[in-house]
């Protein structure tokens, strides 16, 4: 798995940037629980899929785990670039994400290819 979070440590760029470039098929299928180590808000949210049709599956609450309902289900369509712009941020607790081929709750059907995962938080 290639998931990289790089925080900026200054006053003026307090943000965290968390990828995963997909660099293997099923890299995102991994759970990826609590990816900034810290409280926040999430400001945007990129993937690129070369797939067929994706669902990015984000929890934004503490202890969240692959088998519980996701906050935030996002239907990415196929051989698309999604960006999602969220100007006053969305609060969470715990960052915690997958990427799945079903929306079905705890599903971890890998995507058939690379998945790129981008977001920007504080």
């Amino acid at each position: 798995m290639a998931l990289t979070v790089s925080g900026f440590t200054s006053n003026t760029l307090p943000f965290k940037l968390i990828m995963d470039d997909g660099s293997g098929q099923n890299s995102v299928t991994v759970f990826n629980g609590n990816v900034t180590g810290s409280a926040g808000n999430l400001y945007s949210i990129n993937v690129v899929n070369v797939n067929t049709v994706m669902y990015l599956k984000i929890w934004v609450e503490a202890d969240a785990v692959q088998t519980a309902d996701p906050d935030i289900k996002i239907q990415i369509a196929s051989g698309a670039t999604e960006e999602i712009i969220i100007p006053g941020g969305l609060a969470f607790n715990e960052l915690s994400f997958v990427v799945t081929q079903t929306s079905l709750i705890g599903s971890q059907t890998a995507p058939g290819g690379a998945v790129a995962v981008k977001m920007v938080t504080s």
